[in-house]
C-alpha cells in the first residue's frame, strides 16, 4: 500500500485580519493586540517556524510555513492544514507517525493560536466540551478497495461511504478519509471540500444538540408551578448566561452560511471547468449542508425567542417579589415605630421621689420626668430585637416565599394544551 501524503487539520470561521495576525506572529513572534509579549516570543520559539510566506491564489489569501517535517497552510476562511510526506509504508509505524503529527498540530500549534486569538468574545464552555475529532486524510496511489478495508480495519473503522471518478476514488471511514489518485487533484479536494464539509456538519450538529440542551434547561424553569425567592437571582443569572450563548451561536450560524455559500460557488466552478463527477458529489454535499443550515437557523430563532420569553418572565417575577418584600418590611417598620412610641412612655414618665426630714417632720418630693437608664435599656433592647426579627424574616421569606409562574388549572384547560396533546 503506497501512501503519498497525510493531512490533518480543522476549519474554524476566521477572516483575513486573523490571517495577518497569524503571519505577524509566525514571522516575528509579535501581535497587534495587547497580549503578553514574553509569552508570544516563547510560543513562537517553541514552534520554530521556517519559510513563512503570505500568498494569494484566485482571490483567496493564504499563509504557508514549515514546522520541522510538517508543511502548514492556513487560509483566510479559517481552514488550517498540516501535511507531510509519508515516512513509512508499515501500518504500525504509520499509526505512530500520525499520532505524533496530531499531537504536534493540536497541542502545540493550535494551542498557540488559541492564545493569539484569546481576546474578544469567549467561546461558551458547553460548546468547547462538545468536541469533534478531525479526520486524517491519506492520499494514496493505486490502492484496491480490499487494501482500503484492511487499512481502515487497523484503525478500528469501516467504509461508511465511497464515490469515484476518472481522476480519483474517495473512501470515508468514521475518522479517516482515503483519496486514491493524482496527488495535485487530491490536494485540491482536501483544500476545497473535505474539512469544510466535515467541520460544518460537526458544528451544525453541535448547535442542534445545544438547542436541545437549552430548550430543556429553560423548559424546566418555565414548567415550574412556583419558584422560591432565594432561587430567583441564580435563575436570572443562568438565563442571562444562556441568552448570551444564544447570541454567540446565532452569529456562528451566519458565519457558517457565508463560508458554505463561498465554497459551494468555488466547487461549482470546478465542476463546470473540469466536468468531473467528484466535484458534483461535493457540490451536492454543500447544497445539503446549506439546507441544514437554514433549518438550524430557523430552529435557533425559536430558541432565542423562547429564552427571551423566560428571561422576561423571571425578571418580572423578581421585580414583583422585591416589591412585595419592600412593602412587607415597610409594614413591619410602621408597627415597630408605633411600638417604640408607646414604649417611650416608659422613658418620659414622671418619677416622684420623696424624702422625710426626721427633725422637722417635713416631706420633700422630687419629680424626675426623664430616665436615661430606661432610654438606654429600651435602645439596646430595640436594636437587638430588631436585628433578630429582620434576620428571621429574611430567612423565612427567602425560604418559603415564592412567586407563581403559571396557573396549572389554566394550562390544563387551555385549547393550546389540548392541541399539543393531539400532536404528541
Amino acid at each position: 500500500m503506497k501512501i503519498k501524503q497525510v493531512y490533518v487539520g480543522s476549519w474554524y470561521p476566521r477572516t483575513l485580519f486573523h490571517l495577518n495576525e497569524m503571519y505577524q506572529f509566525l514571522l516575528t513572534g509579535e501581535s497587534y493586540v495587547n497580549l503578553d509579549k514574553e509569552k508570544l516570543k516563547k510560543l513562537k520559539s517553541e514552534l520554530n517556524p521556517t519559510e513563512v510566506e503570505l500568498k494569494q491564489n484566485k482571490g483567496q489569501s493564504y499563509l504557508k510555513a514549515k514546522f520541522d517535517i510538517y508543511q502548514f497552510e492556513s487560509f483566510e476562511s479559517g481552514l488550517s492544514l498540516f501535511s507531510c510526506d509519508c515516512l513509512s509504508d508499515d501500518l504500525e509505524e504509520m499509526k505512530g507517525e500520525t499520532k505524533k503529527m496530531s499531537e504536534f498540530a493540536f497541542k502545540k500549534v493550535f494551542s498557540s493560536f488559541n492564545y493569539l486569538y484569546s481576546l474578544g468574545a469567549p467561546i461558551p464552555k458547553v460548546f468547547s466540551a462538545l468536541k469533534s475529532v478531525m479526520p486524517f486524510v491519506f492520499v494514496t496511489e493505486g490502492i484496491s478497495k480490499e487494501e482500503v478495508e484492511n487499512f481502515l480495519k487497523t484503525r478500528g473503522e469501516t467504509i461508511t461511504k465511497e464515490f469515484s471518478s476518472e481522476k480519483a476514488e474517495v473512501y470515508y471511514g468514521s475518522n479517516t478519509i482515503i483519496i486514491d489518485g493524482d496527488l495535485k487533484f487530491a490536494k485540491r479536494i482536501v483544500k476545497e471540500c473535505v474539512y469544510y464539509l466535515h467541520d460544518a456538519e460537526a458544528q451544525l450538529h453541535k448547535i442542534l444538540n445545544l438547542h436541545r440542551y437549552i430548550w430543556d434547561e429553560v423548559s424546566s424553569i418555565k414548567s415550574s408551578k412556583t419558584i422560591k425567592y432565594k432561587d430567583l437571582p441564580k435563575t436570572r443569572d443562568l438565563l442571562t448566561e444562556i441568552e448570551s450563548d444564544v447570541i454567540f451561536f446565532e452569529s456562528r450560524i451566519n458565519q457558517l452560511k457565508n463560508v458554505l455559500e463561498t465554497q459551494k460557488k468555488r466547487v461549482s466552478q470546478f465542476a463546470q471547468e473540469e466536468d468531473d463527477y467528484i466535484w458534483d458529489v461535493f457540490e451536492d454535499g454543500f447544497q445539503s449542508l446549506q439546507g441544514s443550515e437554514k433549518y438550524v437557523k430557523n430552529l435557533w430563532q425559536m430558541t432565542r425567542d423562547y429564552v427571551s420569553g423566560a428571561t422576561n418572565l423571571i425578571n418580572t417575577i423578581y421585580q414583583e417579589s422585591s416589591d412585595k418584600q419592600v412593602n412587607t418590611l415597610q409594614f413591619v417598620f410602621i408597627i415597630a415605630a408605633v411600638a417604640s412610641l408607646v414604649a417611650l412612655g416608659e422613658v418620659v414618665s414622671a418619677d416622684i421621689v420623696g424624702k422625710i426630714n426626721m427633725e422637722t417632720g417635713l416631706i420633700t418630693a422630687t419629680e424626675h420626668s426623664f430616665s436615661w437608664m430606661s432610654l438606654l435599656k429600651l435602645s439596646f433592647f430595640s436594636v437587638i430585637t430588631g436585628g433578630v426579627i429582620y434576620y428571621l424574616w429574611e430567612k423565612l421569606y427567602h425560604h418559603f416565599a415564592g412567586s407563581k409562574i403559571s396557573d396549572p388549572k389554566m394550562i390544563k384547560q387551555s385549547k393550546l394544551n389540548k392541541a399539543k396533546k393531539m400532536f404528541n
